[in-house]
């Protein structure tokens, strides 16, 4: 009886973890939603990297996050496609 109520318990616990990692799961809407608003960010400091009036340090973090951003778009991509 004993061993019955470990392996119930055990399921439990496997399903209750499964539930919790669908219920964090981003839809697939949301997912491309995020990917348009990293590549408006990046169009944005785009436009500054390319601005002739930007300072030498303006256009350094501007290009640092565009580069963190096609990290995190490349991570994002491979879970839309």
């Amino acid at each position: 009886m004993d061993k019955l109520r470990r392996t119930i318990a055990s399921k439990e616990k496997e399903r209750n973890a499964v539930e919790e990692r669908l219920n964090s799961t981003k839809t697939l809407e949301e997912l491309k939603e995020q990917e348009r608003e990293l590549i408006r960010q990046n169009e944005e400091d785009r436009a500054v990297i390319n601005d002739e009036n930007a300072t030498s340090s303006e256009r350094e973090a501007a290009e640092a996050r565009v580069a963190k951003r096609e990290g995190e778009l490349a991570r994002l991509r491979t879970q839309v496609q």
